[in-house]
Parts: C-alpha cells; structure tokens; sequence
C-alpha cells in the first residue's frame, strides 16, 4: 500500500498541488513537475546572442535555488542568478556564442542542481532545506519568458571571407563564385594564407586544381568540389605545423635569428593562438620599437583572449581538475553549472592580472575576486549585479580569507580526492606552482594516507601519522603544514570551521610553522608568508610563459635569459602584463629553437 501511494502521490497528487500555483498559466515553475523550461530558434548565422530570462523567484528559498543553469544540447553555456518574484519579475542576462555548423540556437533553464539529481529533485530538497510534505512540489523559479537578441558580430570577418570577397562586403560580387576560370587563382590564395603567406610551390596548386576538376567532372558542384581541395590544404604538414627552418645563406637572416615573418607568427600564436592580422605580416619586427608596439596593440585586442585561456588552462592543469569526481550526493552544492564557473574564475581572474598589469603576488593573495553570481552564492560574498552574467570584479572585506588562486574553488577542489579535502595535494599545489618548487614523486609501495588508522581521525591528524613514515617524512614536512593552513575549505572550495569526523563536527585545528621558521595562525597569515617568497612565484610564471610561447620546455642553457627578464620586472613587482612584454621582447623569444 505504501508503494501505491507513493506513485499516486507523483503522478497526481504532485501535479495538481503545481495546477494551484497563481501564475502557472502564464509561465513555467520549475521543480518536479516542469523540470525546465525551454527555448529554441533555428539560424543560419554563427556568432554571439544575448540570452534574456524574465521571471522571478518563489517564497523564501536557499539562496542556491535562486541560480539556473542555460544549456543547450551540447554544453552548458552559464548560469543566471533568477531575480524578483513571480508578482514582480525581472530579466536577468547572458552573452553566448553560437559555434559554426550549428543551425539549431536553444537555451535550456533549469535550477543548476547536481547532474545526478535532475531526476530526483525531492531527493535533493530533503537534504537541502529538509523534508516537507509529500504533495508539494516545492518549486522556487518561476519562468516568463526567454528571448535570443542577436546575432552581434566581431570586428574581423573570417579570412576565408576576405579571399572570397576581397575589399567588399561579404556577399556582394565575389570575383571567384561561379567563374571557373579563376578557381585555380582562389586554390592559390587560400593555400597561400592557410600556410601563412609561404607562397606554395606550382606543383603542389596544379595537383589540387586537378582534384577540383576531378570533382567537377565527376559531377559535384562548386562548392563541394572545393570542401575537399581545402581538406586537403587543412590536413598537410604546412598548416598543422609552424615550420621555421634554417635558412640558407644569402637570405638576410643568421642560422639563429627568425625572419621578420617567423617572428610575425611566433608573436601571433604566442598572443592570439592564430595567424597574423595584416598589420602584423606588414610590420618591421626587427625595430625594437615596432615590435614593443606591435606588443602592446596584440595584448589590447580581444584575440589576446586566447593567451589568457591557452596559459592559465594548462599552468592551472585543468585537466587535472576534470579528473577530480566530486560525491555530489555529500556535497549537493557542487553543481555542474559551480564546476564549469569555477574554471573561468581562474581564465577571468588572470585576465584581470593582465588587464591592470598586477604584480604576480596576486596570486598568492589579491583584494579582490572575479566572480559571477553562482560563485558569488558559493563563497557567500555579495555581488554588485547579479542581474548579469558576466564575472565581475569584487573588491574584498580587509578581514576575508578569499583572494589569490590558492583560494578558489578550482584549486582547492584539484587539492582533494573528491570526498575529503587534502591537506597534502594542496600543500604539494602551492609548492610547485606558487614557490617553484615542485615536490619529488612519492617513493614506490607507499600506503595510502586512510590507510594509516581505522579509528576515524581529522585530516590533520591523518597526515601527521603518515608523517611518521621515515620514507614520507622529508617531503611531507615542507608541504603538509601549508595544507594545513588550507584546511578552513572543504573539498568544493566552501568556508568551514569544523569538519566531520566520524559523525561529530570537529573544530579545524589552525595554523603551522614552515620548515622555514616562520610561522601562521589561519589563511590569511599563511598568506604573508607566502608573499615572502614572491621572486619564486615570478621565476615560475616566467619560465611557464617562456614555455607556453617557445612551445618546448626550458632548459639550464635558457637560465641567463630567465635571469634578465626577472631583473626587469623585479622594480616593479613582476607585473603580468610587463612580464608577457619582456618574455616577447627577449633576444631567446627571436631565436630558432
């Protein structure tokens, strides 16, 4: 009987407390019953839209509840922090990118809940804000409506639609549609900028107008005739790859020295991760002061995007990140929409750093944050507009323990195993990638750390028996104690002031001293310390960028370049912006090699 009730409960009961909210009529709750609301247009036209909601939020709900997560059929695209009530809605907004070859633009709305939840919504409830009565649904966003704005295109049209319309607008007269005669001139020219302005040989264009002719006699039009010619070009050895080899004598340049057109793309993949613009292949790199200014307009336009999100992606090991399979049924506010907005925390927060031209100490702890309306619930820290979607600056209290990388939600989560935080994944994190001392692998046959006692201990309590371990001991000294200093977060990057051991709340033992001699009470001391050590943390940017635009590690041999690009930026802090210029303006950064 009881099992009876329980299916009428959902499938009529349920459903008919949601038929009695007021405006159910005119728009969507979202809860059991509508577990989202859709919309969805079909366009021919790739570039950016404006996502708007109207509605408003239900009664008095945790303040999660109040976050919706915008997804398509292929990726989440943001989260939205849902304002006003259904009595006196409002529009909250997000910009979002329509990739090429998708014809089908929609947006999803449902409540950013754990993935695993989505079909057990009153499972999360319960645990969220306690169990209520059985029959109500218990909705908290109540949806008006969604509209797409758009599309806004970019600056830059697409080169293959300035070799297809030179100097007129796309669409208008293109001087290679249809006129077979200059198919052979439009193979030439794409070939020519898919290899970055090396002329290709005259062979090499005849075999591919034979292909296209090929096609055509076969039967196929125009345009997929040329899809494989260009697949072709796209798929060998001189697009995939940046060739810079030595040249031969007698033309203008050493054995050592890039061209002006190497240098050209160097810079342009090294700050854009794509081809110079025209500017770029006209100007006389070998000028120190047109590369200097070169410099400085690459990092000032939008493309310079690509810099930010290649660099901090791979120093931040994201992947790293992914790999980490958080127990969402422990920590129900690890949502999909918190895992994705923590990552481009750690991309907008570098960007900042760049932007302004921060020192590098920022990293180890700033004033302020970037975050969007979901980490801002996250961290319980007030956001000036949370109307909109976009990562904001937030200037922090004097006495708050965020700021830094060290302290955001990507981090720490990186710095556990998904079910506990890791006093010694986090302290091996600030070593290697804050003070430039990467901890040695642990020796082989080394147990875990929860195999060091049965009886239920804190995390502190479980590193310091694995300290005794002579095998452990050396590294685990210098490394655990500033894990320690982390242990306030919980495993998904929250504030703490106790953990559960067992299934008692424990009060966090705080603060440690270095192998160093100095010595920390809580976050924000250890933090000072840290901040001691700032010309190791510059040393590791400088040598992680040097990486990231030579595209190969650095060597001892590189050590007298490293040290001269340090003493630049020493005055000043190592500010990040500075530190991008000097690695380009560096002698190693125009050499082959």
């Amino acid at each position: 009987m009881e099992i009876i009730f329980r299916q009428w409960d959902a499938r009529a009961e349920v459903p008919r407390r949601y038929l009695k909210y007021p405006l159910v009529d005119s728009g969507v709750y979202i809860c059991d019953v509508a577990k989202w609301a859709s919309a969805a247009m079909h366009i021919d036209i790739r570039g950016d839209y404006i996502i708007r909601l109207h509605g408003g939020v239900q009664g008095e709900v945790d303040d999660i509840r109040r976050i919706v997560r915008i997804w398509n059929r292929h990726r989440i695209r943001g989260t939205l922090k849902v304002a006003g009530t259904p009595g006196n809605p409002q529009t909250v907004q997000m910009r979002a990118r329509q990739p090429m070859g998708r014809s089908h633009l929609s947006a999803n709305v449902r409540e950013n809940v754990p993935e695993n939840t989505i079909n057990s919504m009153r499972g999360y409830l319960n645990k969220l804000q306690g169990p209520a009565e059985r029959t109500d649904p218990r909705a908290a966003v109540w949806v008006d409506w969604i509209e797409f704005e758009g599309p806004f295109y970019p600056k830059d049209r697409p080169k293959w639609e300035d070799i297809l319309f030179p100097g007129k607008p796309t669409g208008k007269g293109s001087p290679y549609i249809w006129d077979e005669s200059k198919i052979r001139e439009l193979i030439e020219e794409f070939a020519f900028e898919a290899f970055r302005r090396r002329q290709p040989e005259t062979e090499y264009i005849d075999a591919l107008h034979s292909l296209y002719q090929k096609n055509r006699t076969a039967g196929q039009n125009q345009r997929d005739a040329m899809v494989e010619v260009m697949g072709v070009v796209l798929a060998s050895p001189g697009f995939l790859f940046i060739h810079e080899p030595i040249p031969a004598t007698g033309q203008g340049a050493t054995s050592s020295r890039l061209t002006k057109r190497e240098l050209a793309i160097r810079l342009s993949y090294f700050l854009w991760s794509s081809p110079p613009d025209n500017e770029l292949y006209a100007a006389d790199l070998s000028d120190a002061g047109t590369l200097s200014q070169q410099i400085g307009r690459m990092l000032a336009d939008p493309k310079a995007i690509a810099f930010r999100d290649g660099f901090i992606s791979q120093w931040a090991e994201f992947d790293r990140y992914d790999a980490i399979t958080v127990d969402n049924c422990q920590h129900i506010r690890f949502n999909e929409g918190v895992q994705q907005d923590a990552k481009q925390e750690v991309r907008e927060f570098f960007g900042e750093l760049i932007n302004e031209n921060l020192p590098a100490s920022n990293l180890i702890d700033s004033y302020f944050v970037m975050v969007n309306s979901a980490l801002a619930t996250h961290y319980g820290i007030d956001l000036p507009n949370p109307k909109n979607a976009d990562f904001q600056k937030v200037t922090l209290p004097p006495d708050s323990p965020r700021g830094g990388m060290m302290t955001q939600a990507a981090f720490l989560v990186t710095g556990s195993n998904g079910e506990r935080s890791s006093p010694v994944i986090r302290g091996a994190l600030v070593m290697e990638k804050l003070l430039h001392n990467k901890p040695a692998p642990p020796p082989p046959n080394v147990p875990e750390l929860g195999a060091a006692s049965k009886e239920p201990k804190t995390n502190r309590e479980m590193v310091e028996l694995h300290q005794r371990q002579a095998v452990c001991a050396s590294c685990h000294k210098k490394m655990d104690v500033i894990g320690f200093g982390l242990e306030n977060f919980d495993t998904i990057g929250r504030w703490r002031d106790t953990e559960k051991v067992g299934r008692k709340q424990i009060p966090i033992e705080l603060g440690g001293t270095l192998p160093d001699g100095l010595a920390f009470k809580d976050v924000n001391e250890l933090k000072a310390v840290l901040l001691k050590h700032e010309e190791q943390l510059a040393e590791e940017l400088v040598e992680s960028i040097l990486a990231y635009a030579l595209g190969r590690t650095i060597e001892f041999s590189d050590s007298d370049d490293v040290a001269a690009i340090m003493a630049r930026l020493k005055k000043d802090k190592y500010p990040i912006r500075s530190m991008i210029r000097e690695i380009a303006l560096s002698p190693l950064f125009k050499k082959r090699g």
